[in-house]
């Protein structure tokens, strides 16, 4: 039934863009696939692969934040590594490793979202940031920076005077 098909995926499309209820959102995504013929997925093949990726990000930041932090930091870092512009998997995955304490593998994911002009704007706009963190990504970046003894030390570089 063509209606039935296309209310899954508007239902779909509207969870997986709210990035909420990401299981149902990806059940309503695989029925409306099925009843698709090959031709019309085929079409439809860059909105649904928007669609499922951002679903299992919703999926991976919940099960990060809820309880199955390891678990979802493994799809995180697999759903990064196909998309590694994506602001909110970057916050995920550094995020995660900053409270595991891995601040040396941390800075750099936090270096990207200050440093890359729209990624920490779209972070900072994340509803499930605001709900979490009280600091921009460039403010964690200079605190983990000065807690890192790989990335920075006190002392000046070379052909540089201290200030007193």
């Amino acid at each position: 039934p063509p209606m039935e098909r296309s209310v899954k995926l508007s239902v779909a499309t509207r969870l997986a863009s709210d990035r909420h209820l990401p299981e149902l959102a990806l059940t309503y995504l695989d029925e409306a696939e099925a009843e698709m013929s090959p031709e019309r997925k085929s079409e439809l093949e860059p909105l649904l692969g928007a669609l499922r990726n951002q679903a299992l990000t919703a999926k991976a930041r919940d099960m990060i934040f809820d309880g199955e932090a390891d678990a979802g930091f493994e799809l995180a870092q697999e759903l990064r590594e196909k998309n590694p512009f994506d602001p909110t998997l970057t916050w995920l995955v550094g995020s995660h490793l900053k409270t595991k304490g891995q601040t040396d593998e941390a800075i750099p994911l936090y270096a990207e979202l200050s440093a890359l002009p729209l990624m920490q704007a779209a972070v900072v706009q994340d509803a499930a940031y605001q709900a979490r963190e009280t600091e921009t990504p460039g403010e964690t970046l200079s605190k983990l920076w000065t807690a890192s003894e790989k990335w920075w030390t006190p002392r000046a570089p070379v052909g540089m005077v201290p200030v007193a």
